[in-house]
């Protein structure tokens, strides 16, 4: 460690001390002055009988609720107090979370056991790296000291918190949020320092406030313009809404616009030319040579034959040597883009919340607007028909039976 490196951070945290003094290194006038202390005291405080201010039945209710195996207790989300559930149905809701794999992974005790160790292991590391730069001697003392308390239970807990202001869900069951808390675990200590240097930093973010009653107080005295607007947005992901004031809208029903090699090449050497004007001498003059090299690279290789681009057509529709004027052709697209109109498609709410078509004339749906699709290749024997019906035109593939809209469902 060099003499102008700066010292680490100042950290609260410290292991508490188990130093007692020996009675011999004790006067003996503290004894006796302390004793006649807390008999003053103890007559300034008498124990009173207080009034409960429940009635004894539901002073029995209460202890045989807590002393009922059947039962647990485990907080509400928000804040808002203790609920009661059984202890089987609690055990069901935690596993809706820990069974889904794509979120947990299940270890055998060996693996976890093994993990926990290789992970001590990179904390100790780092520790013995950065004691004198980062952390300091007295931090590396605390980490190092709860890391082994903790080893005879080096895991960390799991529980859920009931979303009793939600109400419960069409499957009958209560949401639920989980927690994994490392309490207890190896990297515990570790993350109290971790948040110890953080917090710092996040307090003077613009976006930093204590807690929901400062929020309110700030909410309160927020003045907005007329056309300001929050949107409600449904997130697969936890089957939920969300509102929020700010977003990115993507186009995904229509092919985004892009540049041709034209184009392209001049967008890139407007680039170029205002990024090198930007450089140094030593950095231009390095840059500029790489650029003379791909030149002469360019300039050297034979020319590739231009590709035709999209949406021409040639020739088609042009009148033909015998004068008379072909039918044109339409380009057909042969990679269409894929539409998507959610990002859950199959979502029971999407699937009920989208529209569906109808054979009735509306503003926004006229049936029939397509023709049908005649099949070309119809050389099969003609059906049997009765000389009394109308000439028999040729089997359509598709039959239009229902409209079809122009209408993109949202």
């Amino acid at each position: 460690m060099s003499d102008d490196a700066p010292p680490p951070p100042e950290s609260k945290l410290y292991i508490r001390s188990n130093w007692r003094p020996d009675l011999c290194d004790i006067p003996d006038w503290v004894p006796a002055r302390l004793s006649k202390f807390y008999v003053r005291v103890q007559k300034l405080y008498t124990k009173k009988n207080a009034d409960s201010n429940i009635l004894p039945f539901q002073e029995r209710l209460l202890e045989q609720l807590a002393s009922d195996p059947k039962h647990l207790y485990p907080l509400a989300d928000k804040g808002l107090g203790p609920c009661a559930v059984l202890y089987e149905q609690y055990v069901k809701d935690c596993l809706v979370h820990l069974l889904n794999e794509t979120v947990y992974e299940r270890l055998s005790l060996e693996e976890a056991l093994q993990a926990t160790a290789s992970l001590k292991a990179k904390i100790q590391e780092w520790l013995d790296d950065y004691e004198h730069i980062i952390i300091g001697p007295k931090v590396k003392e605390y980490i190092e000291h709860h890391m082994s308390v903790n080893s005879s239970s080096p895991f960390g807990q799991f529980y859920i918190m009931y979303k009793i202001h939600k109400g419960i869900g069409k499957d009958g069951l209560w949401p639920t949020r989980p927690v994994c808390s490392d309490v207890t675990s190896i990297p515990h200590a570790l993350g109290k320092w971790v948040t110890e240097m953080l917090l710092p930093m996040a307090k003077v973010q613009p976006s930093y406030f204590k807690d929901s009653f400062v929020l309110k107080s700030l909410l309160d005295n927020l003045i907005l313009p007329p056309n300001a607007r929050n949107s409600k947005f449904y997130v697969p992901s936890t089957k939920a809404y969300r509102i929020s004031g700010s977003f990115d809208l993507f186009p995904q029903h229509c092919i985004l616009p892009t540049f041709t090699a034209e184009q392209h090449s001049n967008e890139a050497c407007t680039e170029l030319f205002e990024s090198v004007q930007q450089l140094n001498t030593t950095q231009k003059r390095k840059i500029l040579r790489k650029i003379a090299k791909a030149l002469q690279t360019l300039a050297a290789a034979p020319p590739q034959p231009a590709a035709p681009s999209e949406g021409e057509h040639g020739t088609e529709g042009a009148p033909s040597s015998e004068g008379e004027i072909q039918e044109p052709v339409f380009q057909r697209v042969q990679i269409a883009p894929a539409v998507t109109t959610s990002t859950n498609p199959t979502d029971p709410k999407q699937v009920k919340s989208a529209p569906r078509t109808h054979s009735r004339i509306t503003r926004t749906n006229t049936p029939g607007q397509l023709p049908a699709i005649i099949n070309p290749h119809n050389d099969g024997p003609a059906p049997r028909k009765s000389p009394r019906l109308n000439e028999i035109d040729d089997e359509p593939i598709i039959t239009i039976t229902k409209p079809s809209s122009d209408r993109l469902p949202v």
